[in-house]
């Protein structure tokens, strides 16, 4: 199957709501150990590197984004320069 350049924005808008005024979901005001040093690196991220995060179903990382990207754009960052994607394929 062949998806065009508009079907794929389409499909990231889902994951990224924000880039037009959405809300991020409710998520839980409490964080983790990690979220420190996810919005550490989010805050100040290497040039041309991406962060990956991986690990067992249902421990947290959705929750563990969602609460960075809320911090982000809590401190200003433009939504257009946060972008979410799943690894797992959009459509099959």
């Amino acid at each position: 199957m062949f998806l065009t350049q508009t079907d794929i924005i389409a499909v990231l808008r889902q994951y990224n709501p924000w880039w037009s005024g959405g809300q991020i979901p409710d998520i839980p005001i409490w964080k983790r150990a990690a979220f420190g040093e996810l919005r550490a690196w989010a805050l100040k991220p290497e040039p041309g590197r991406a962060f990956c995060l991986a690990g067992p179903r249902q421990v947290g990382k959705t929750t563990l984004f969602l609460q960075c990207i809320n911090e982000l754009l809590a401190q200003g960052v433009p939504p257009a320069n946060i972008r979410k994607r799943p690894v797992t394929p959009i459509l099959t």
